[in-house]
């Protein structure tokens, strides 16, 4: 990062990027009951990361989407936990996701 501030000189102060997530965020997963900011502090605990990057929580939302069908259907059959995941809304620590049509 810094050699990136030496190569652009003052116009670094005017560069941004935003993430669609952040730990501090008031939201919890049905699976884990934990907040955005309890799976942030597992994550870094865990991994030593200084910062829980929101590739991190989306993949574990993905579990938590995963788990949720498996106990609602109560079964192993793609089509039927597919058709679950399909028409059903998933409380994650990345928010609330459902799926439309185009998935």
């Amino acid at each position: 990062l810094h050699s990136f501030t030496e190569s652009v000189g003052t116009d670094s102060q005017y560069i941004f990027g935003v993430t669609p997530w952040d730990s501090s965020l008031d939201i919890e997963d049905e699976v884990t009951k934990w907040s955005a900011k309890d799976f942030g502090n597992h994550f870094r605990e865990k991994t030593s990361d200084l910062h829980t990057s929101y590739h991190a929580a989306s993949a574990a939302s993905i579990i938590s989407i995963l788990v949720q069908a498996l106990e609602k259907t109560n079964s192993l059959d793609n089509s039927e936990i597919t058709k679950y995941i399909a028409t059903n809304s998933f409380k994650t620590i990345y928010g609330d996701i459902s799926f439309d049509a185009n998935g």
